[in-house]
């Protein structure tokens, strides 16, 4: 295989990859947050008690990187 047909199937991969992220980015723009695992509550919180994270604040979902080239408003839910 000739260099310029590698670098044009690198090409092409990258593109489809990048494409497939895109749009993996337009259907589910929110994930969970990290920290609490989606639930909204601290670690420290117990079934008498608890409190909101601290990434978070209490709302669980955020939104992905990249994912506001898709919205016009901030992203807050």
């Amino acid at each position: 295989m000739s260099p310029a047909a590698e670098a044009g199937v690198a090409v092409f991969l990258f593109a489809a990859a990048g494409g497939s992220w895109l749009w993996s980015l337009r259907q589910h723009p929110y994930t969970r947050c990290r920290r609490c695992d989606g639930t909204g509550r601290n670690s420290g919180s117990t079934g008498r008690r608890y409190g909101r994270c601290r990434k978070c604040k209490g709302k669980p979902e955020r939104l992905r990187f990249g994912a506001r080239m898709f919205r016009g408003d901030q992203g807050d839910r």
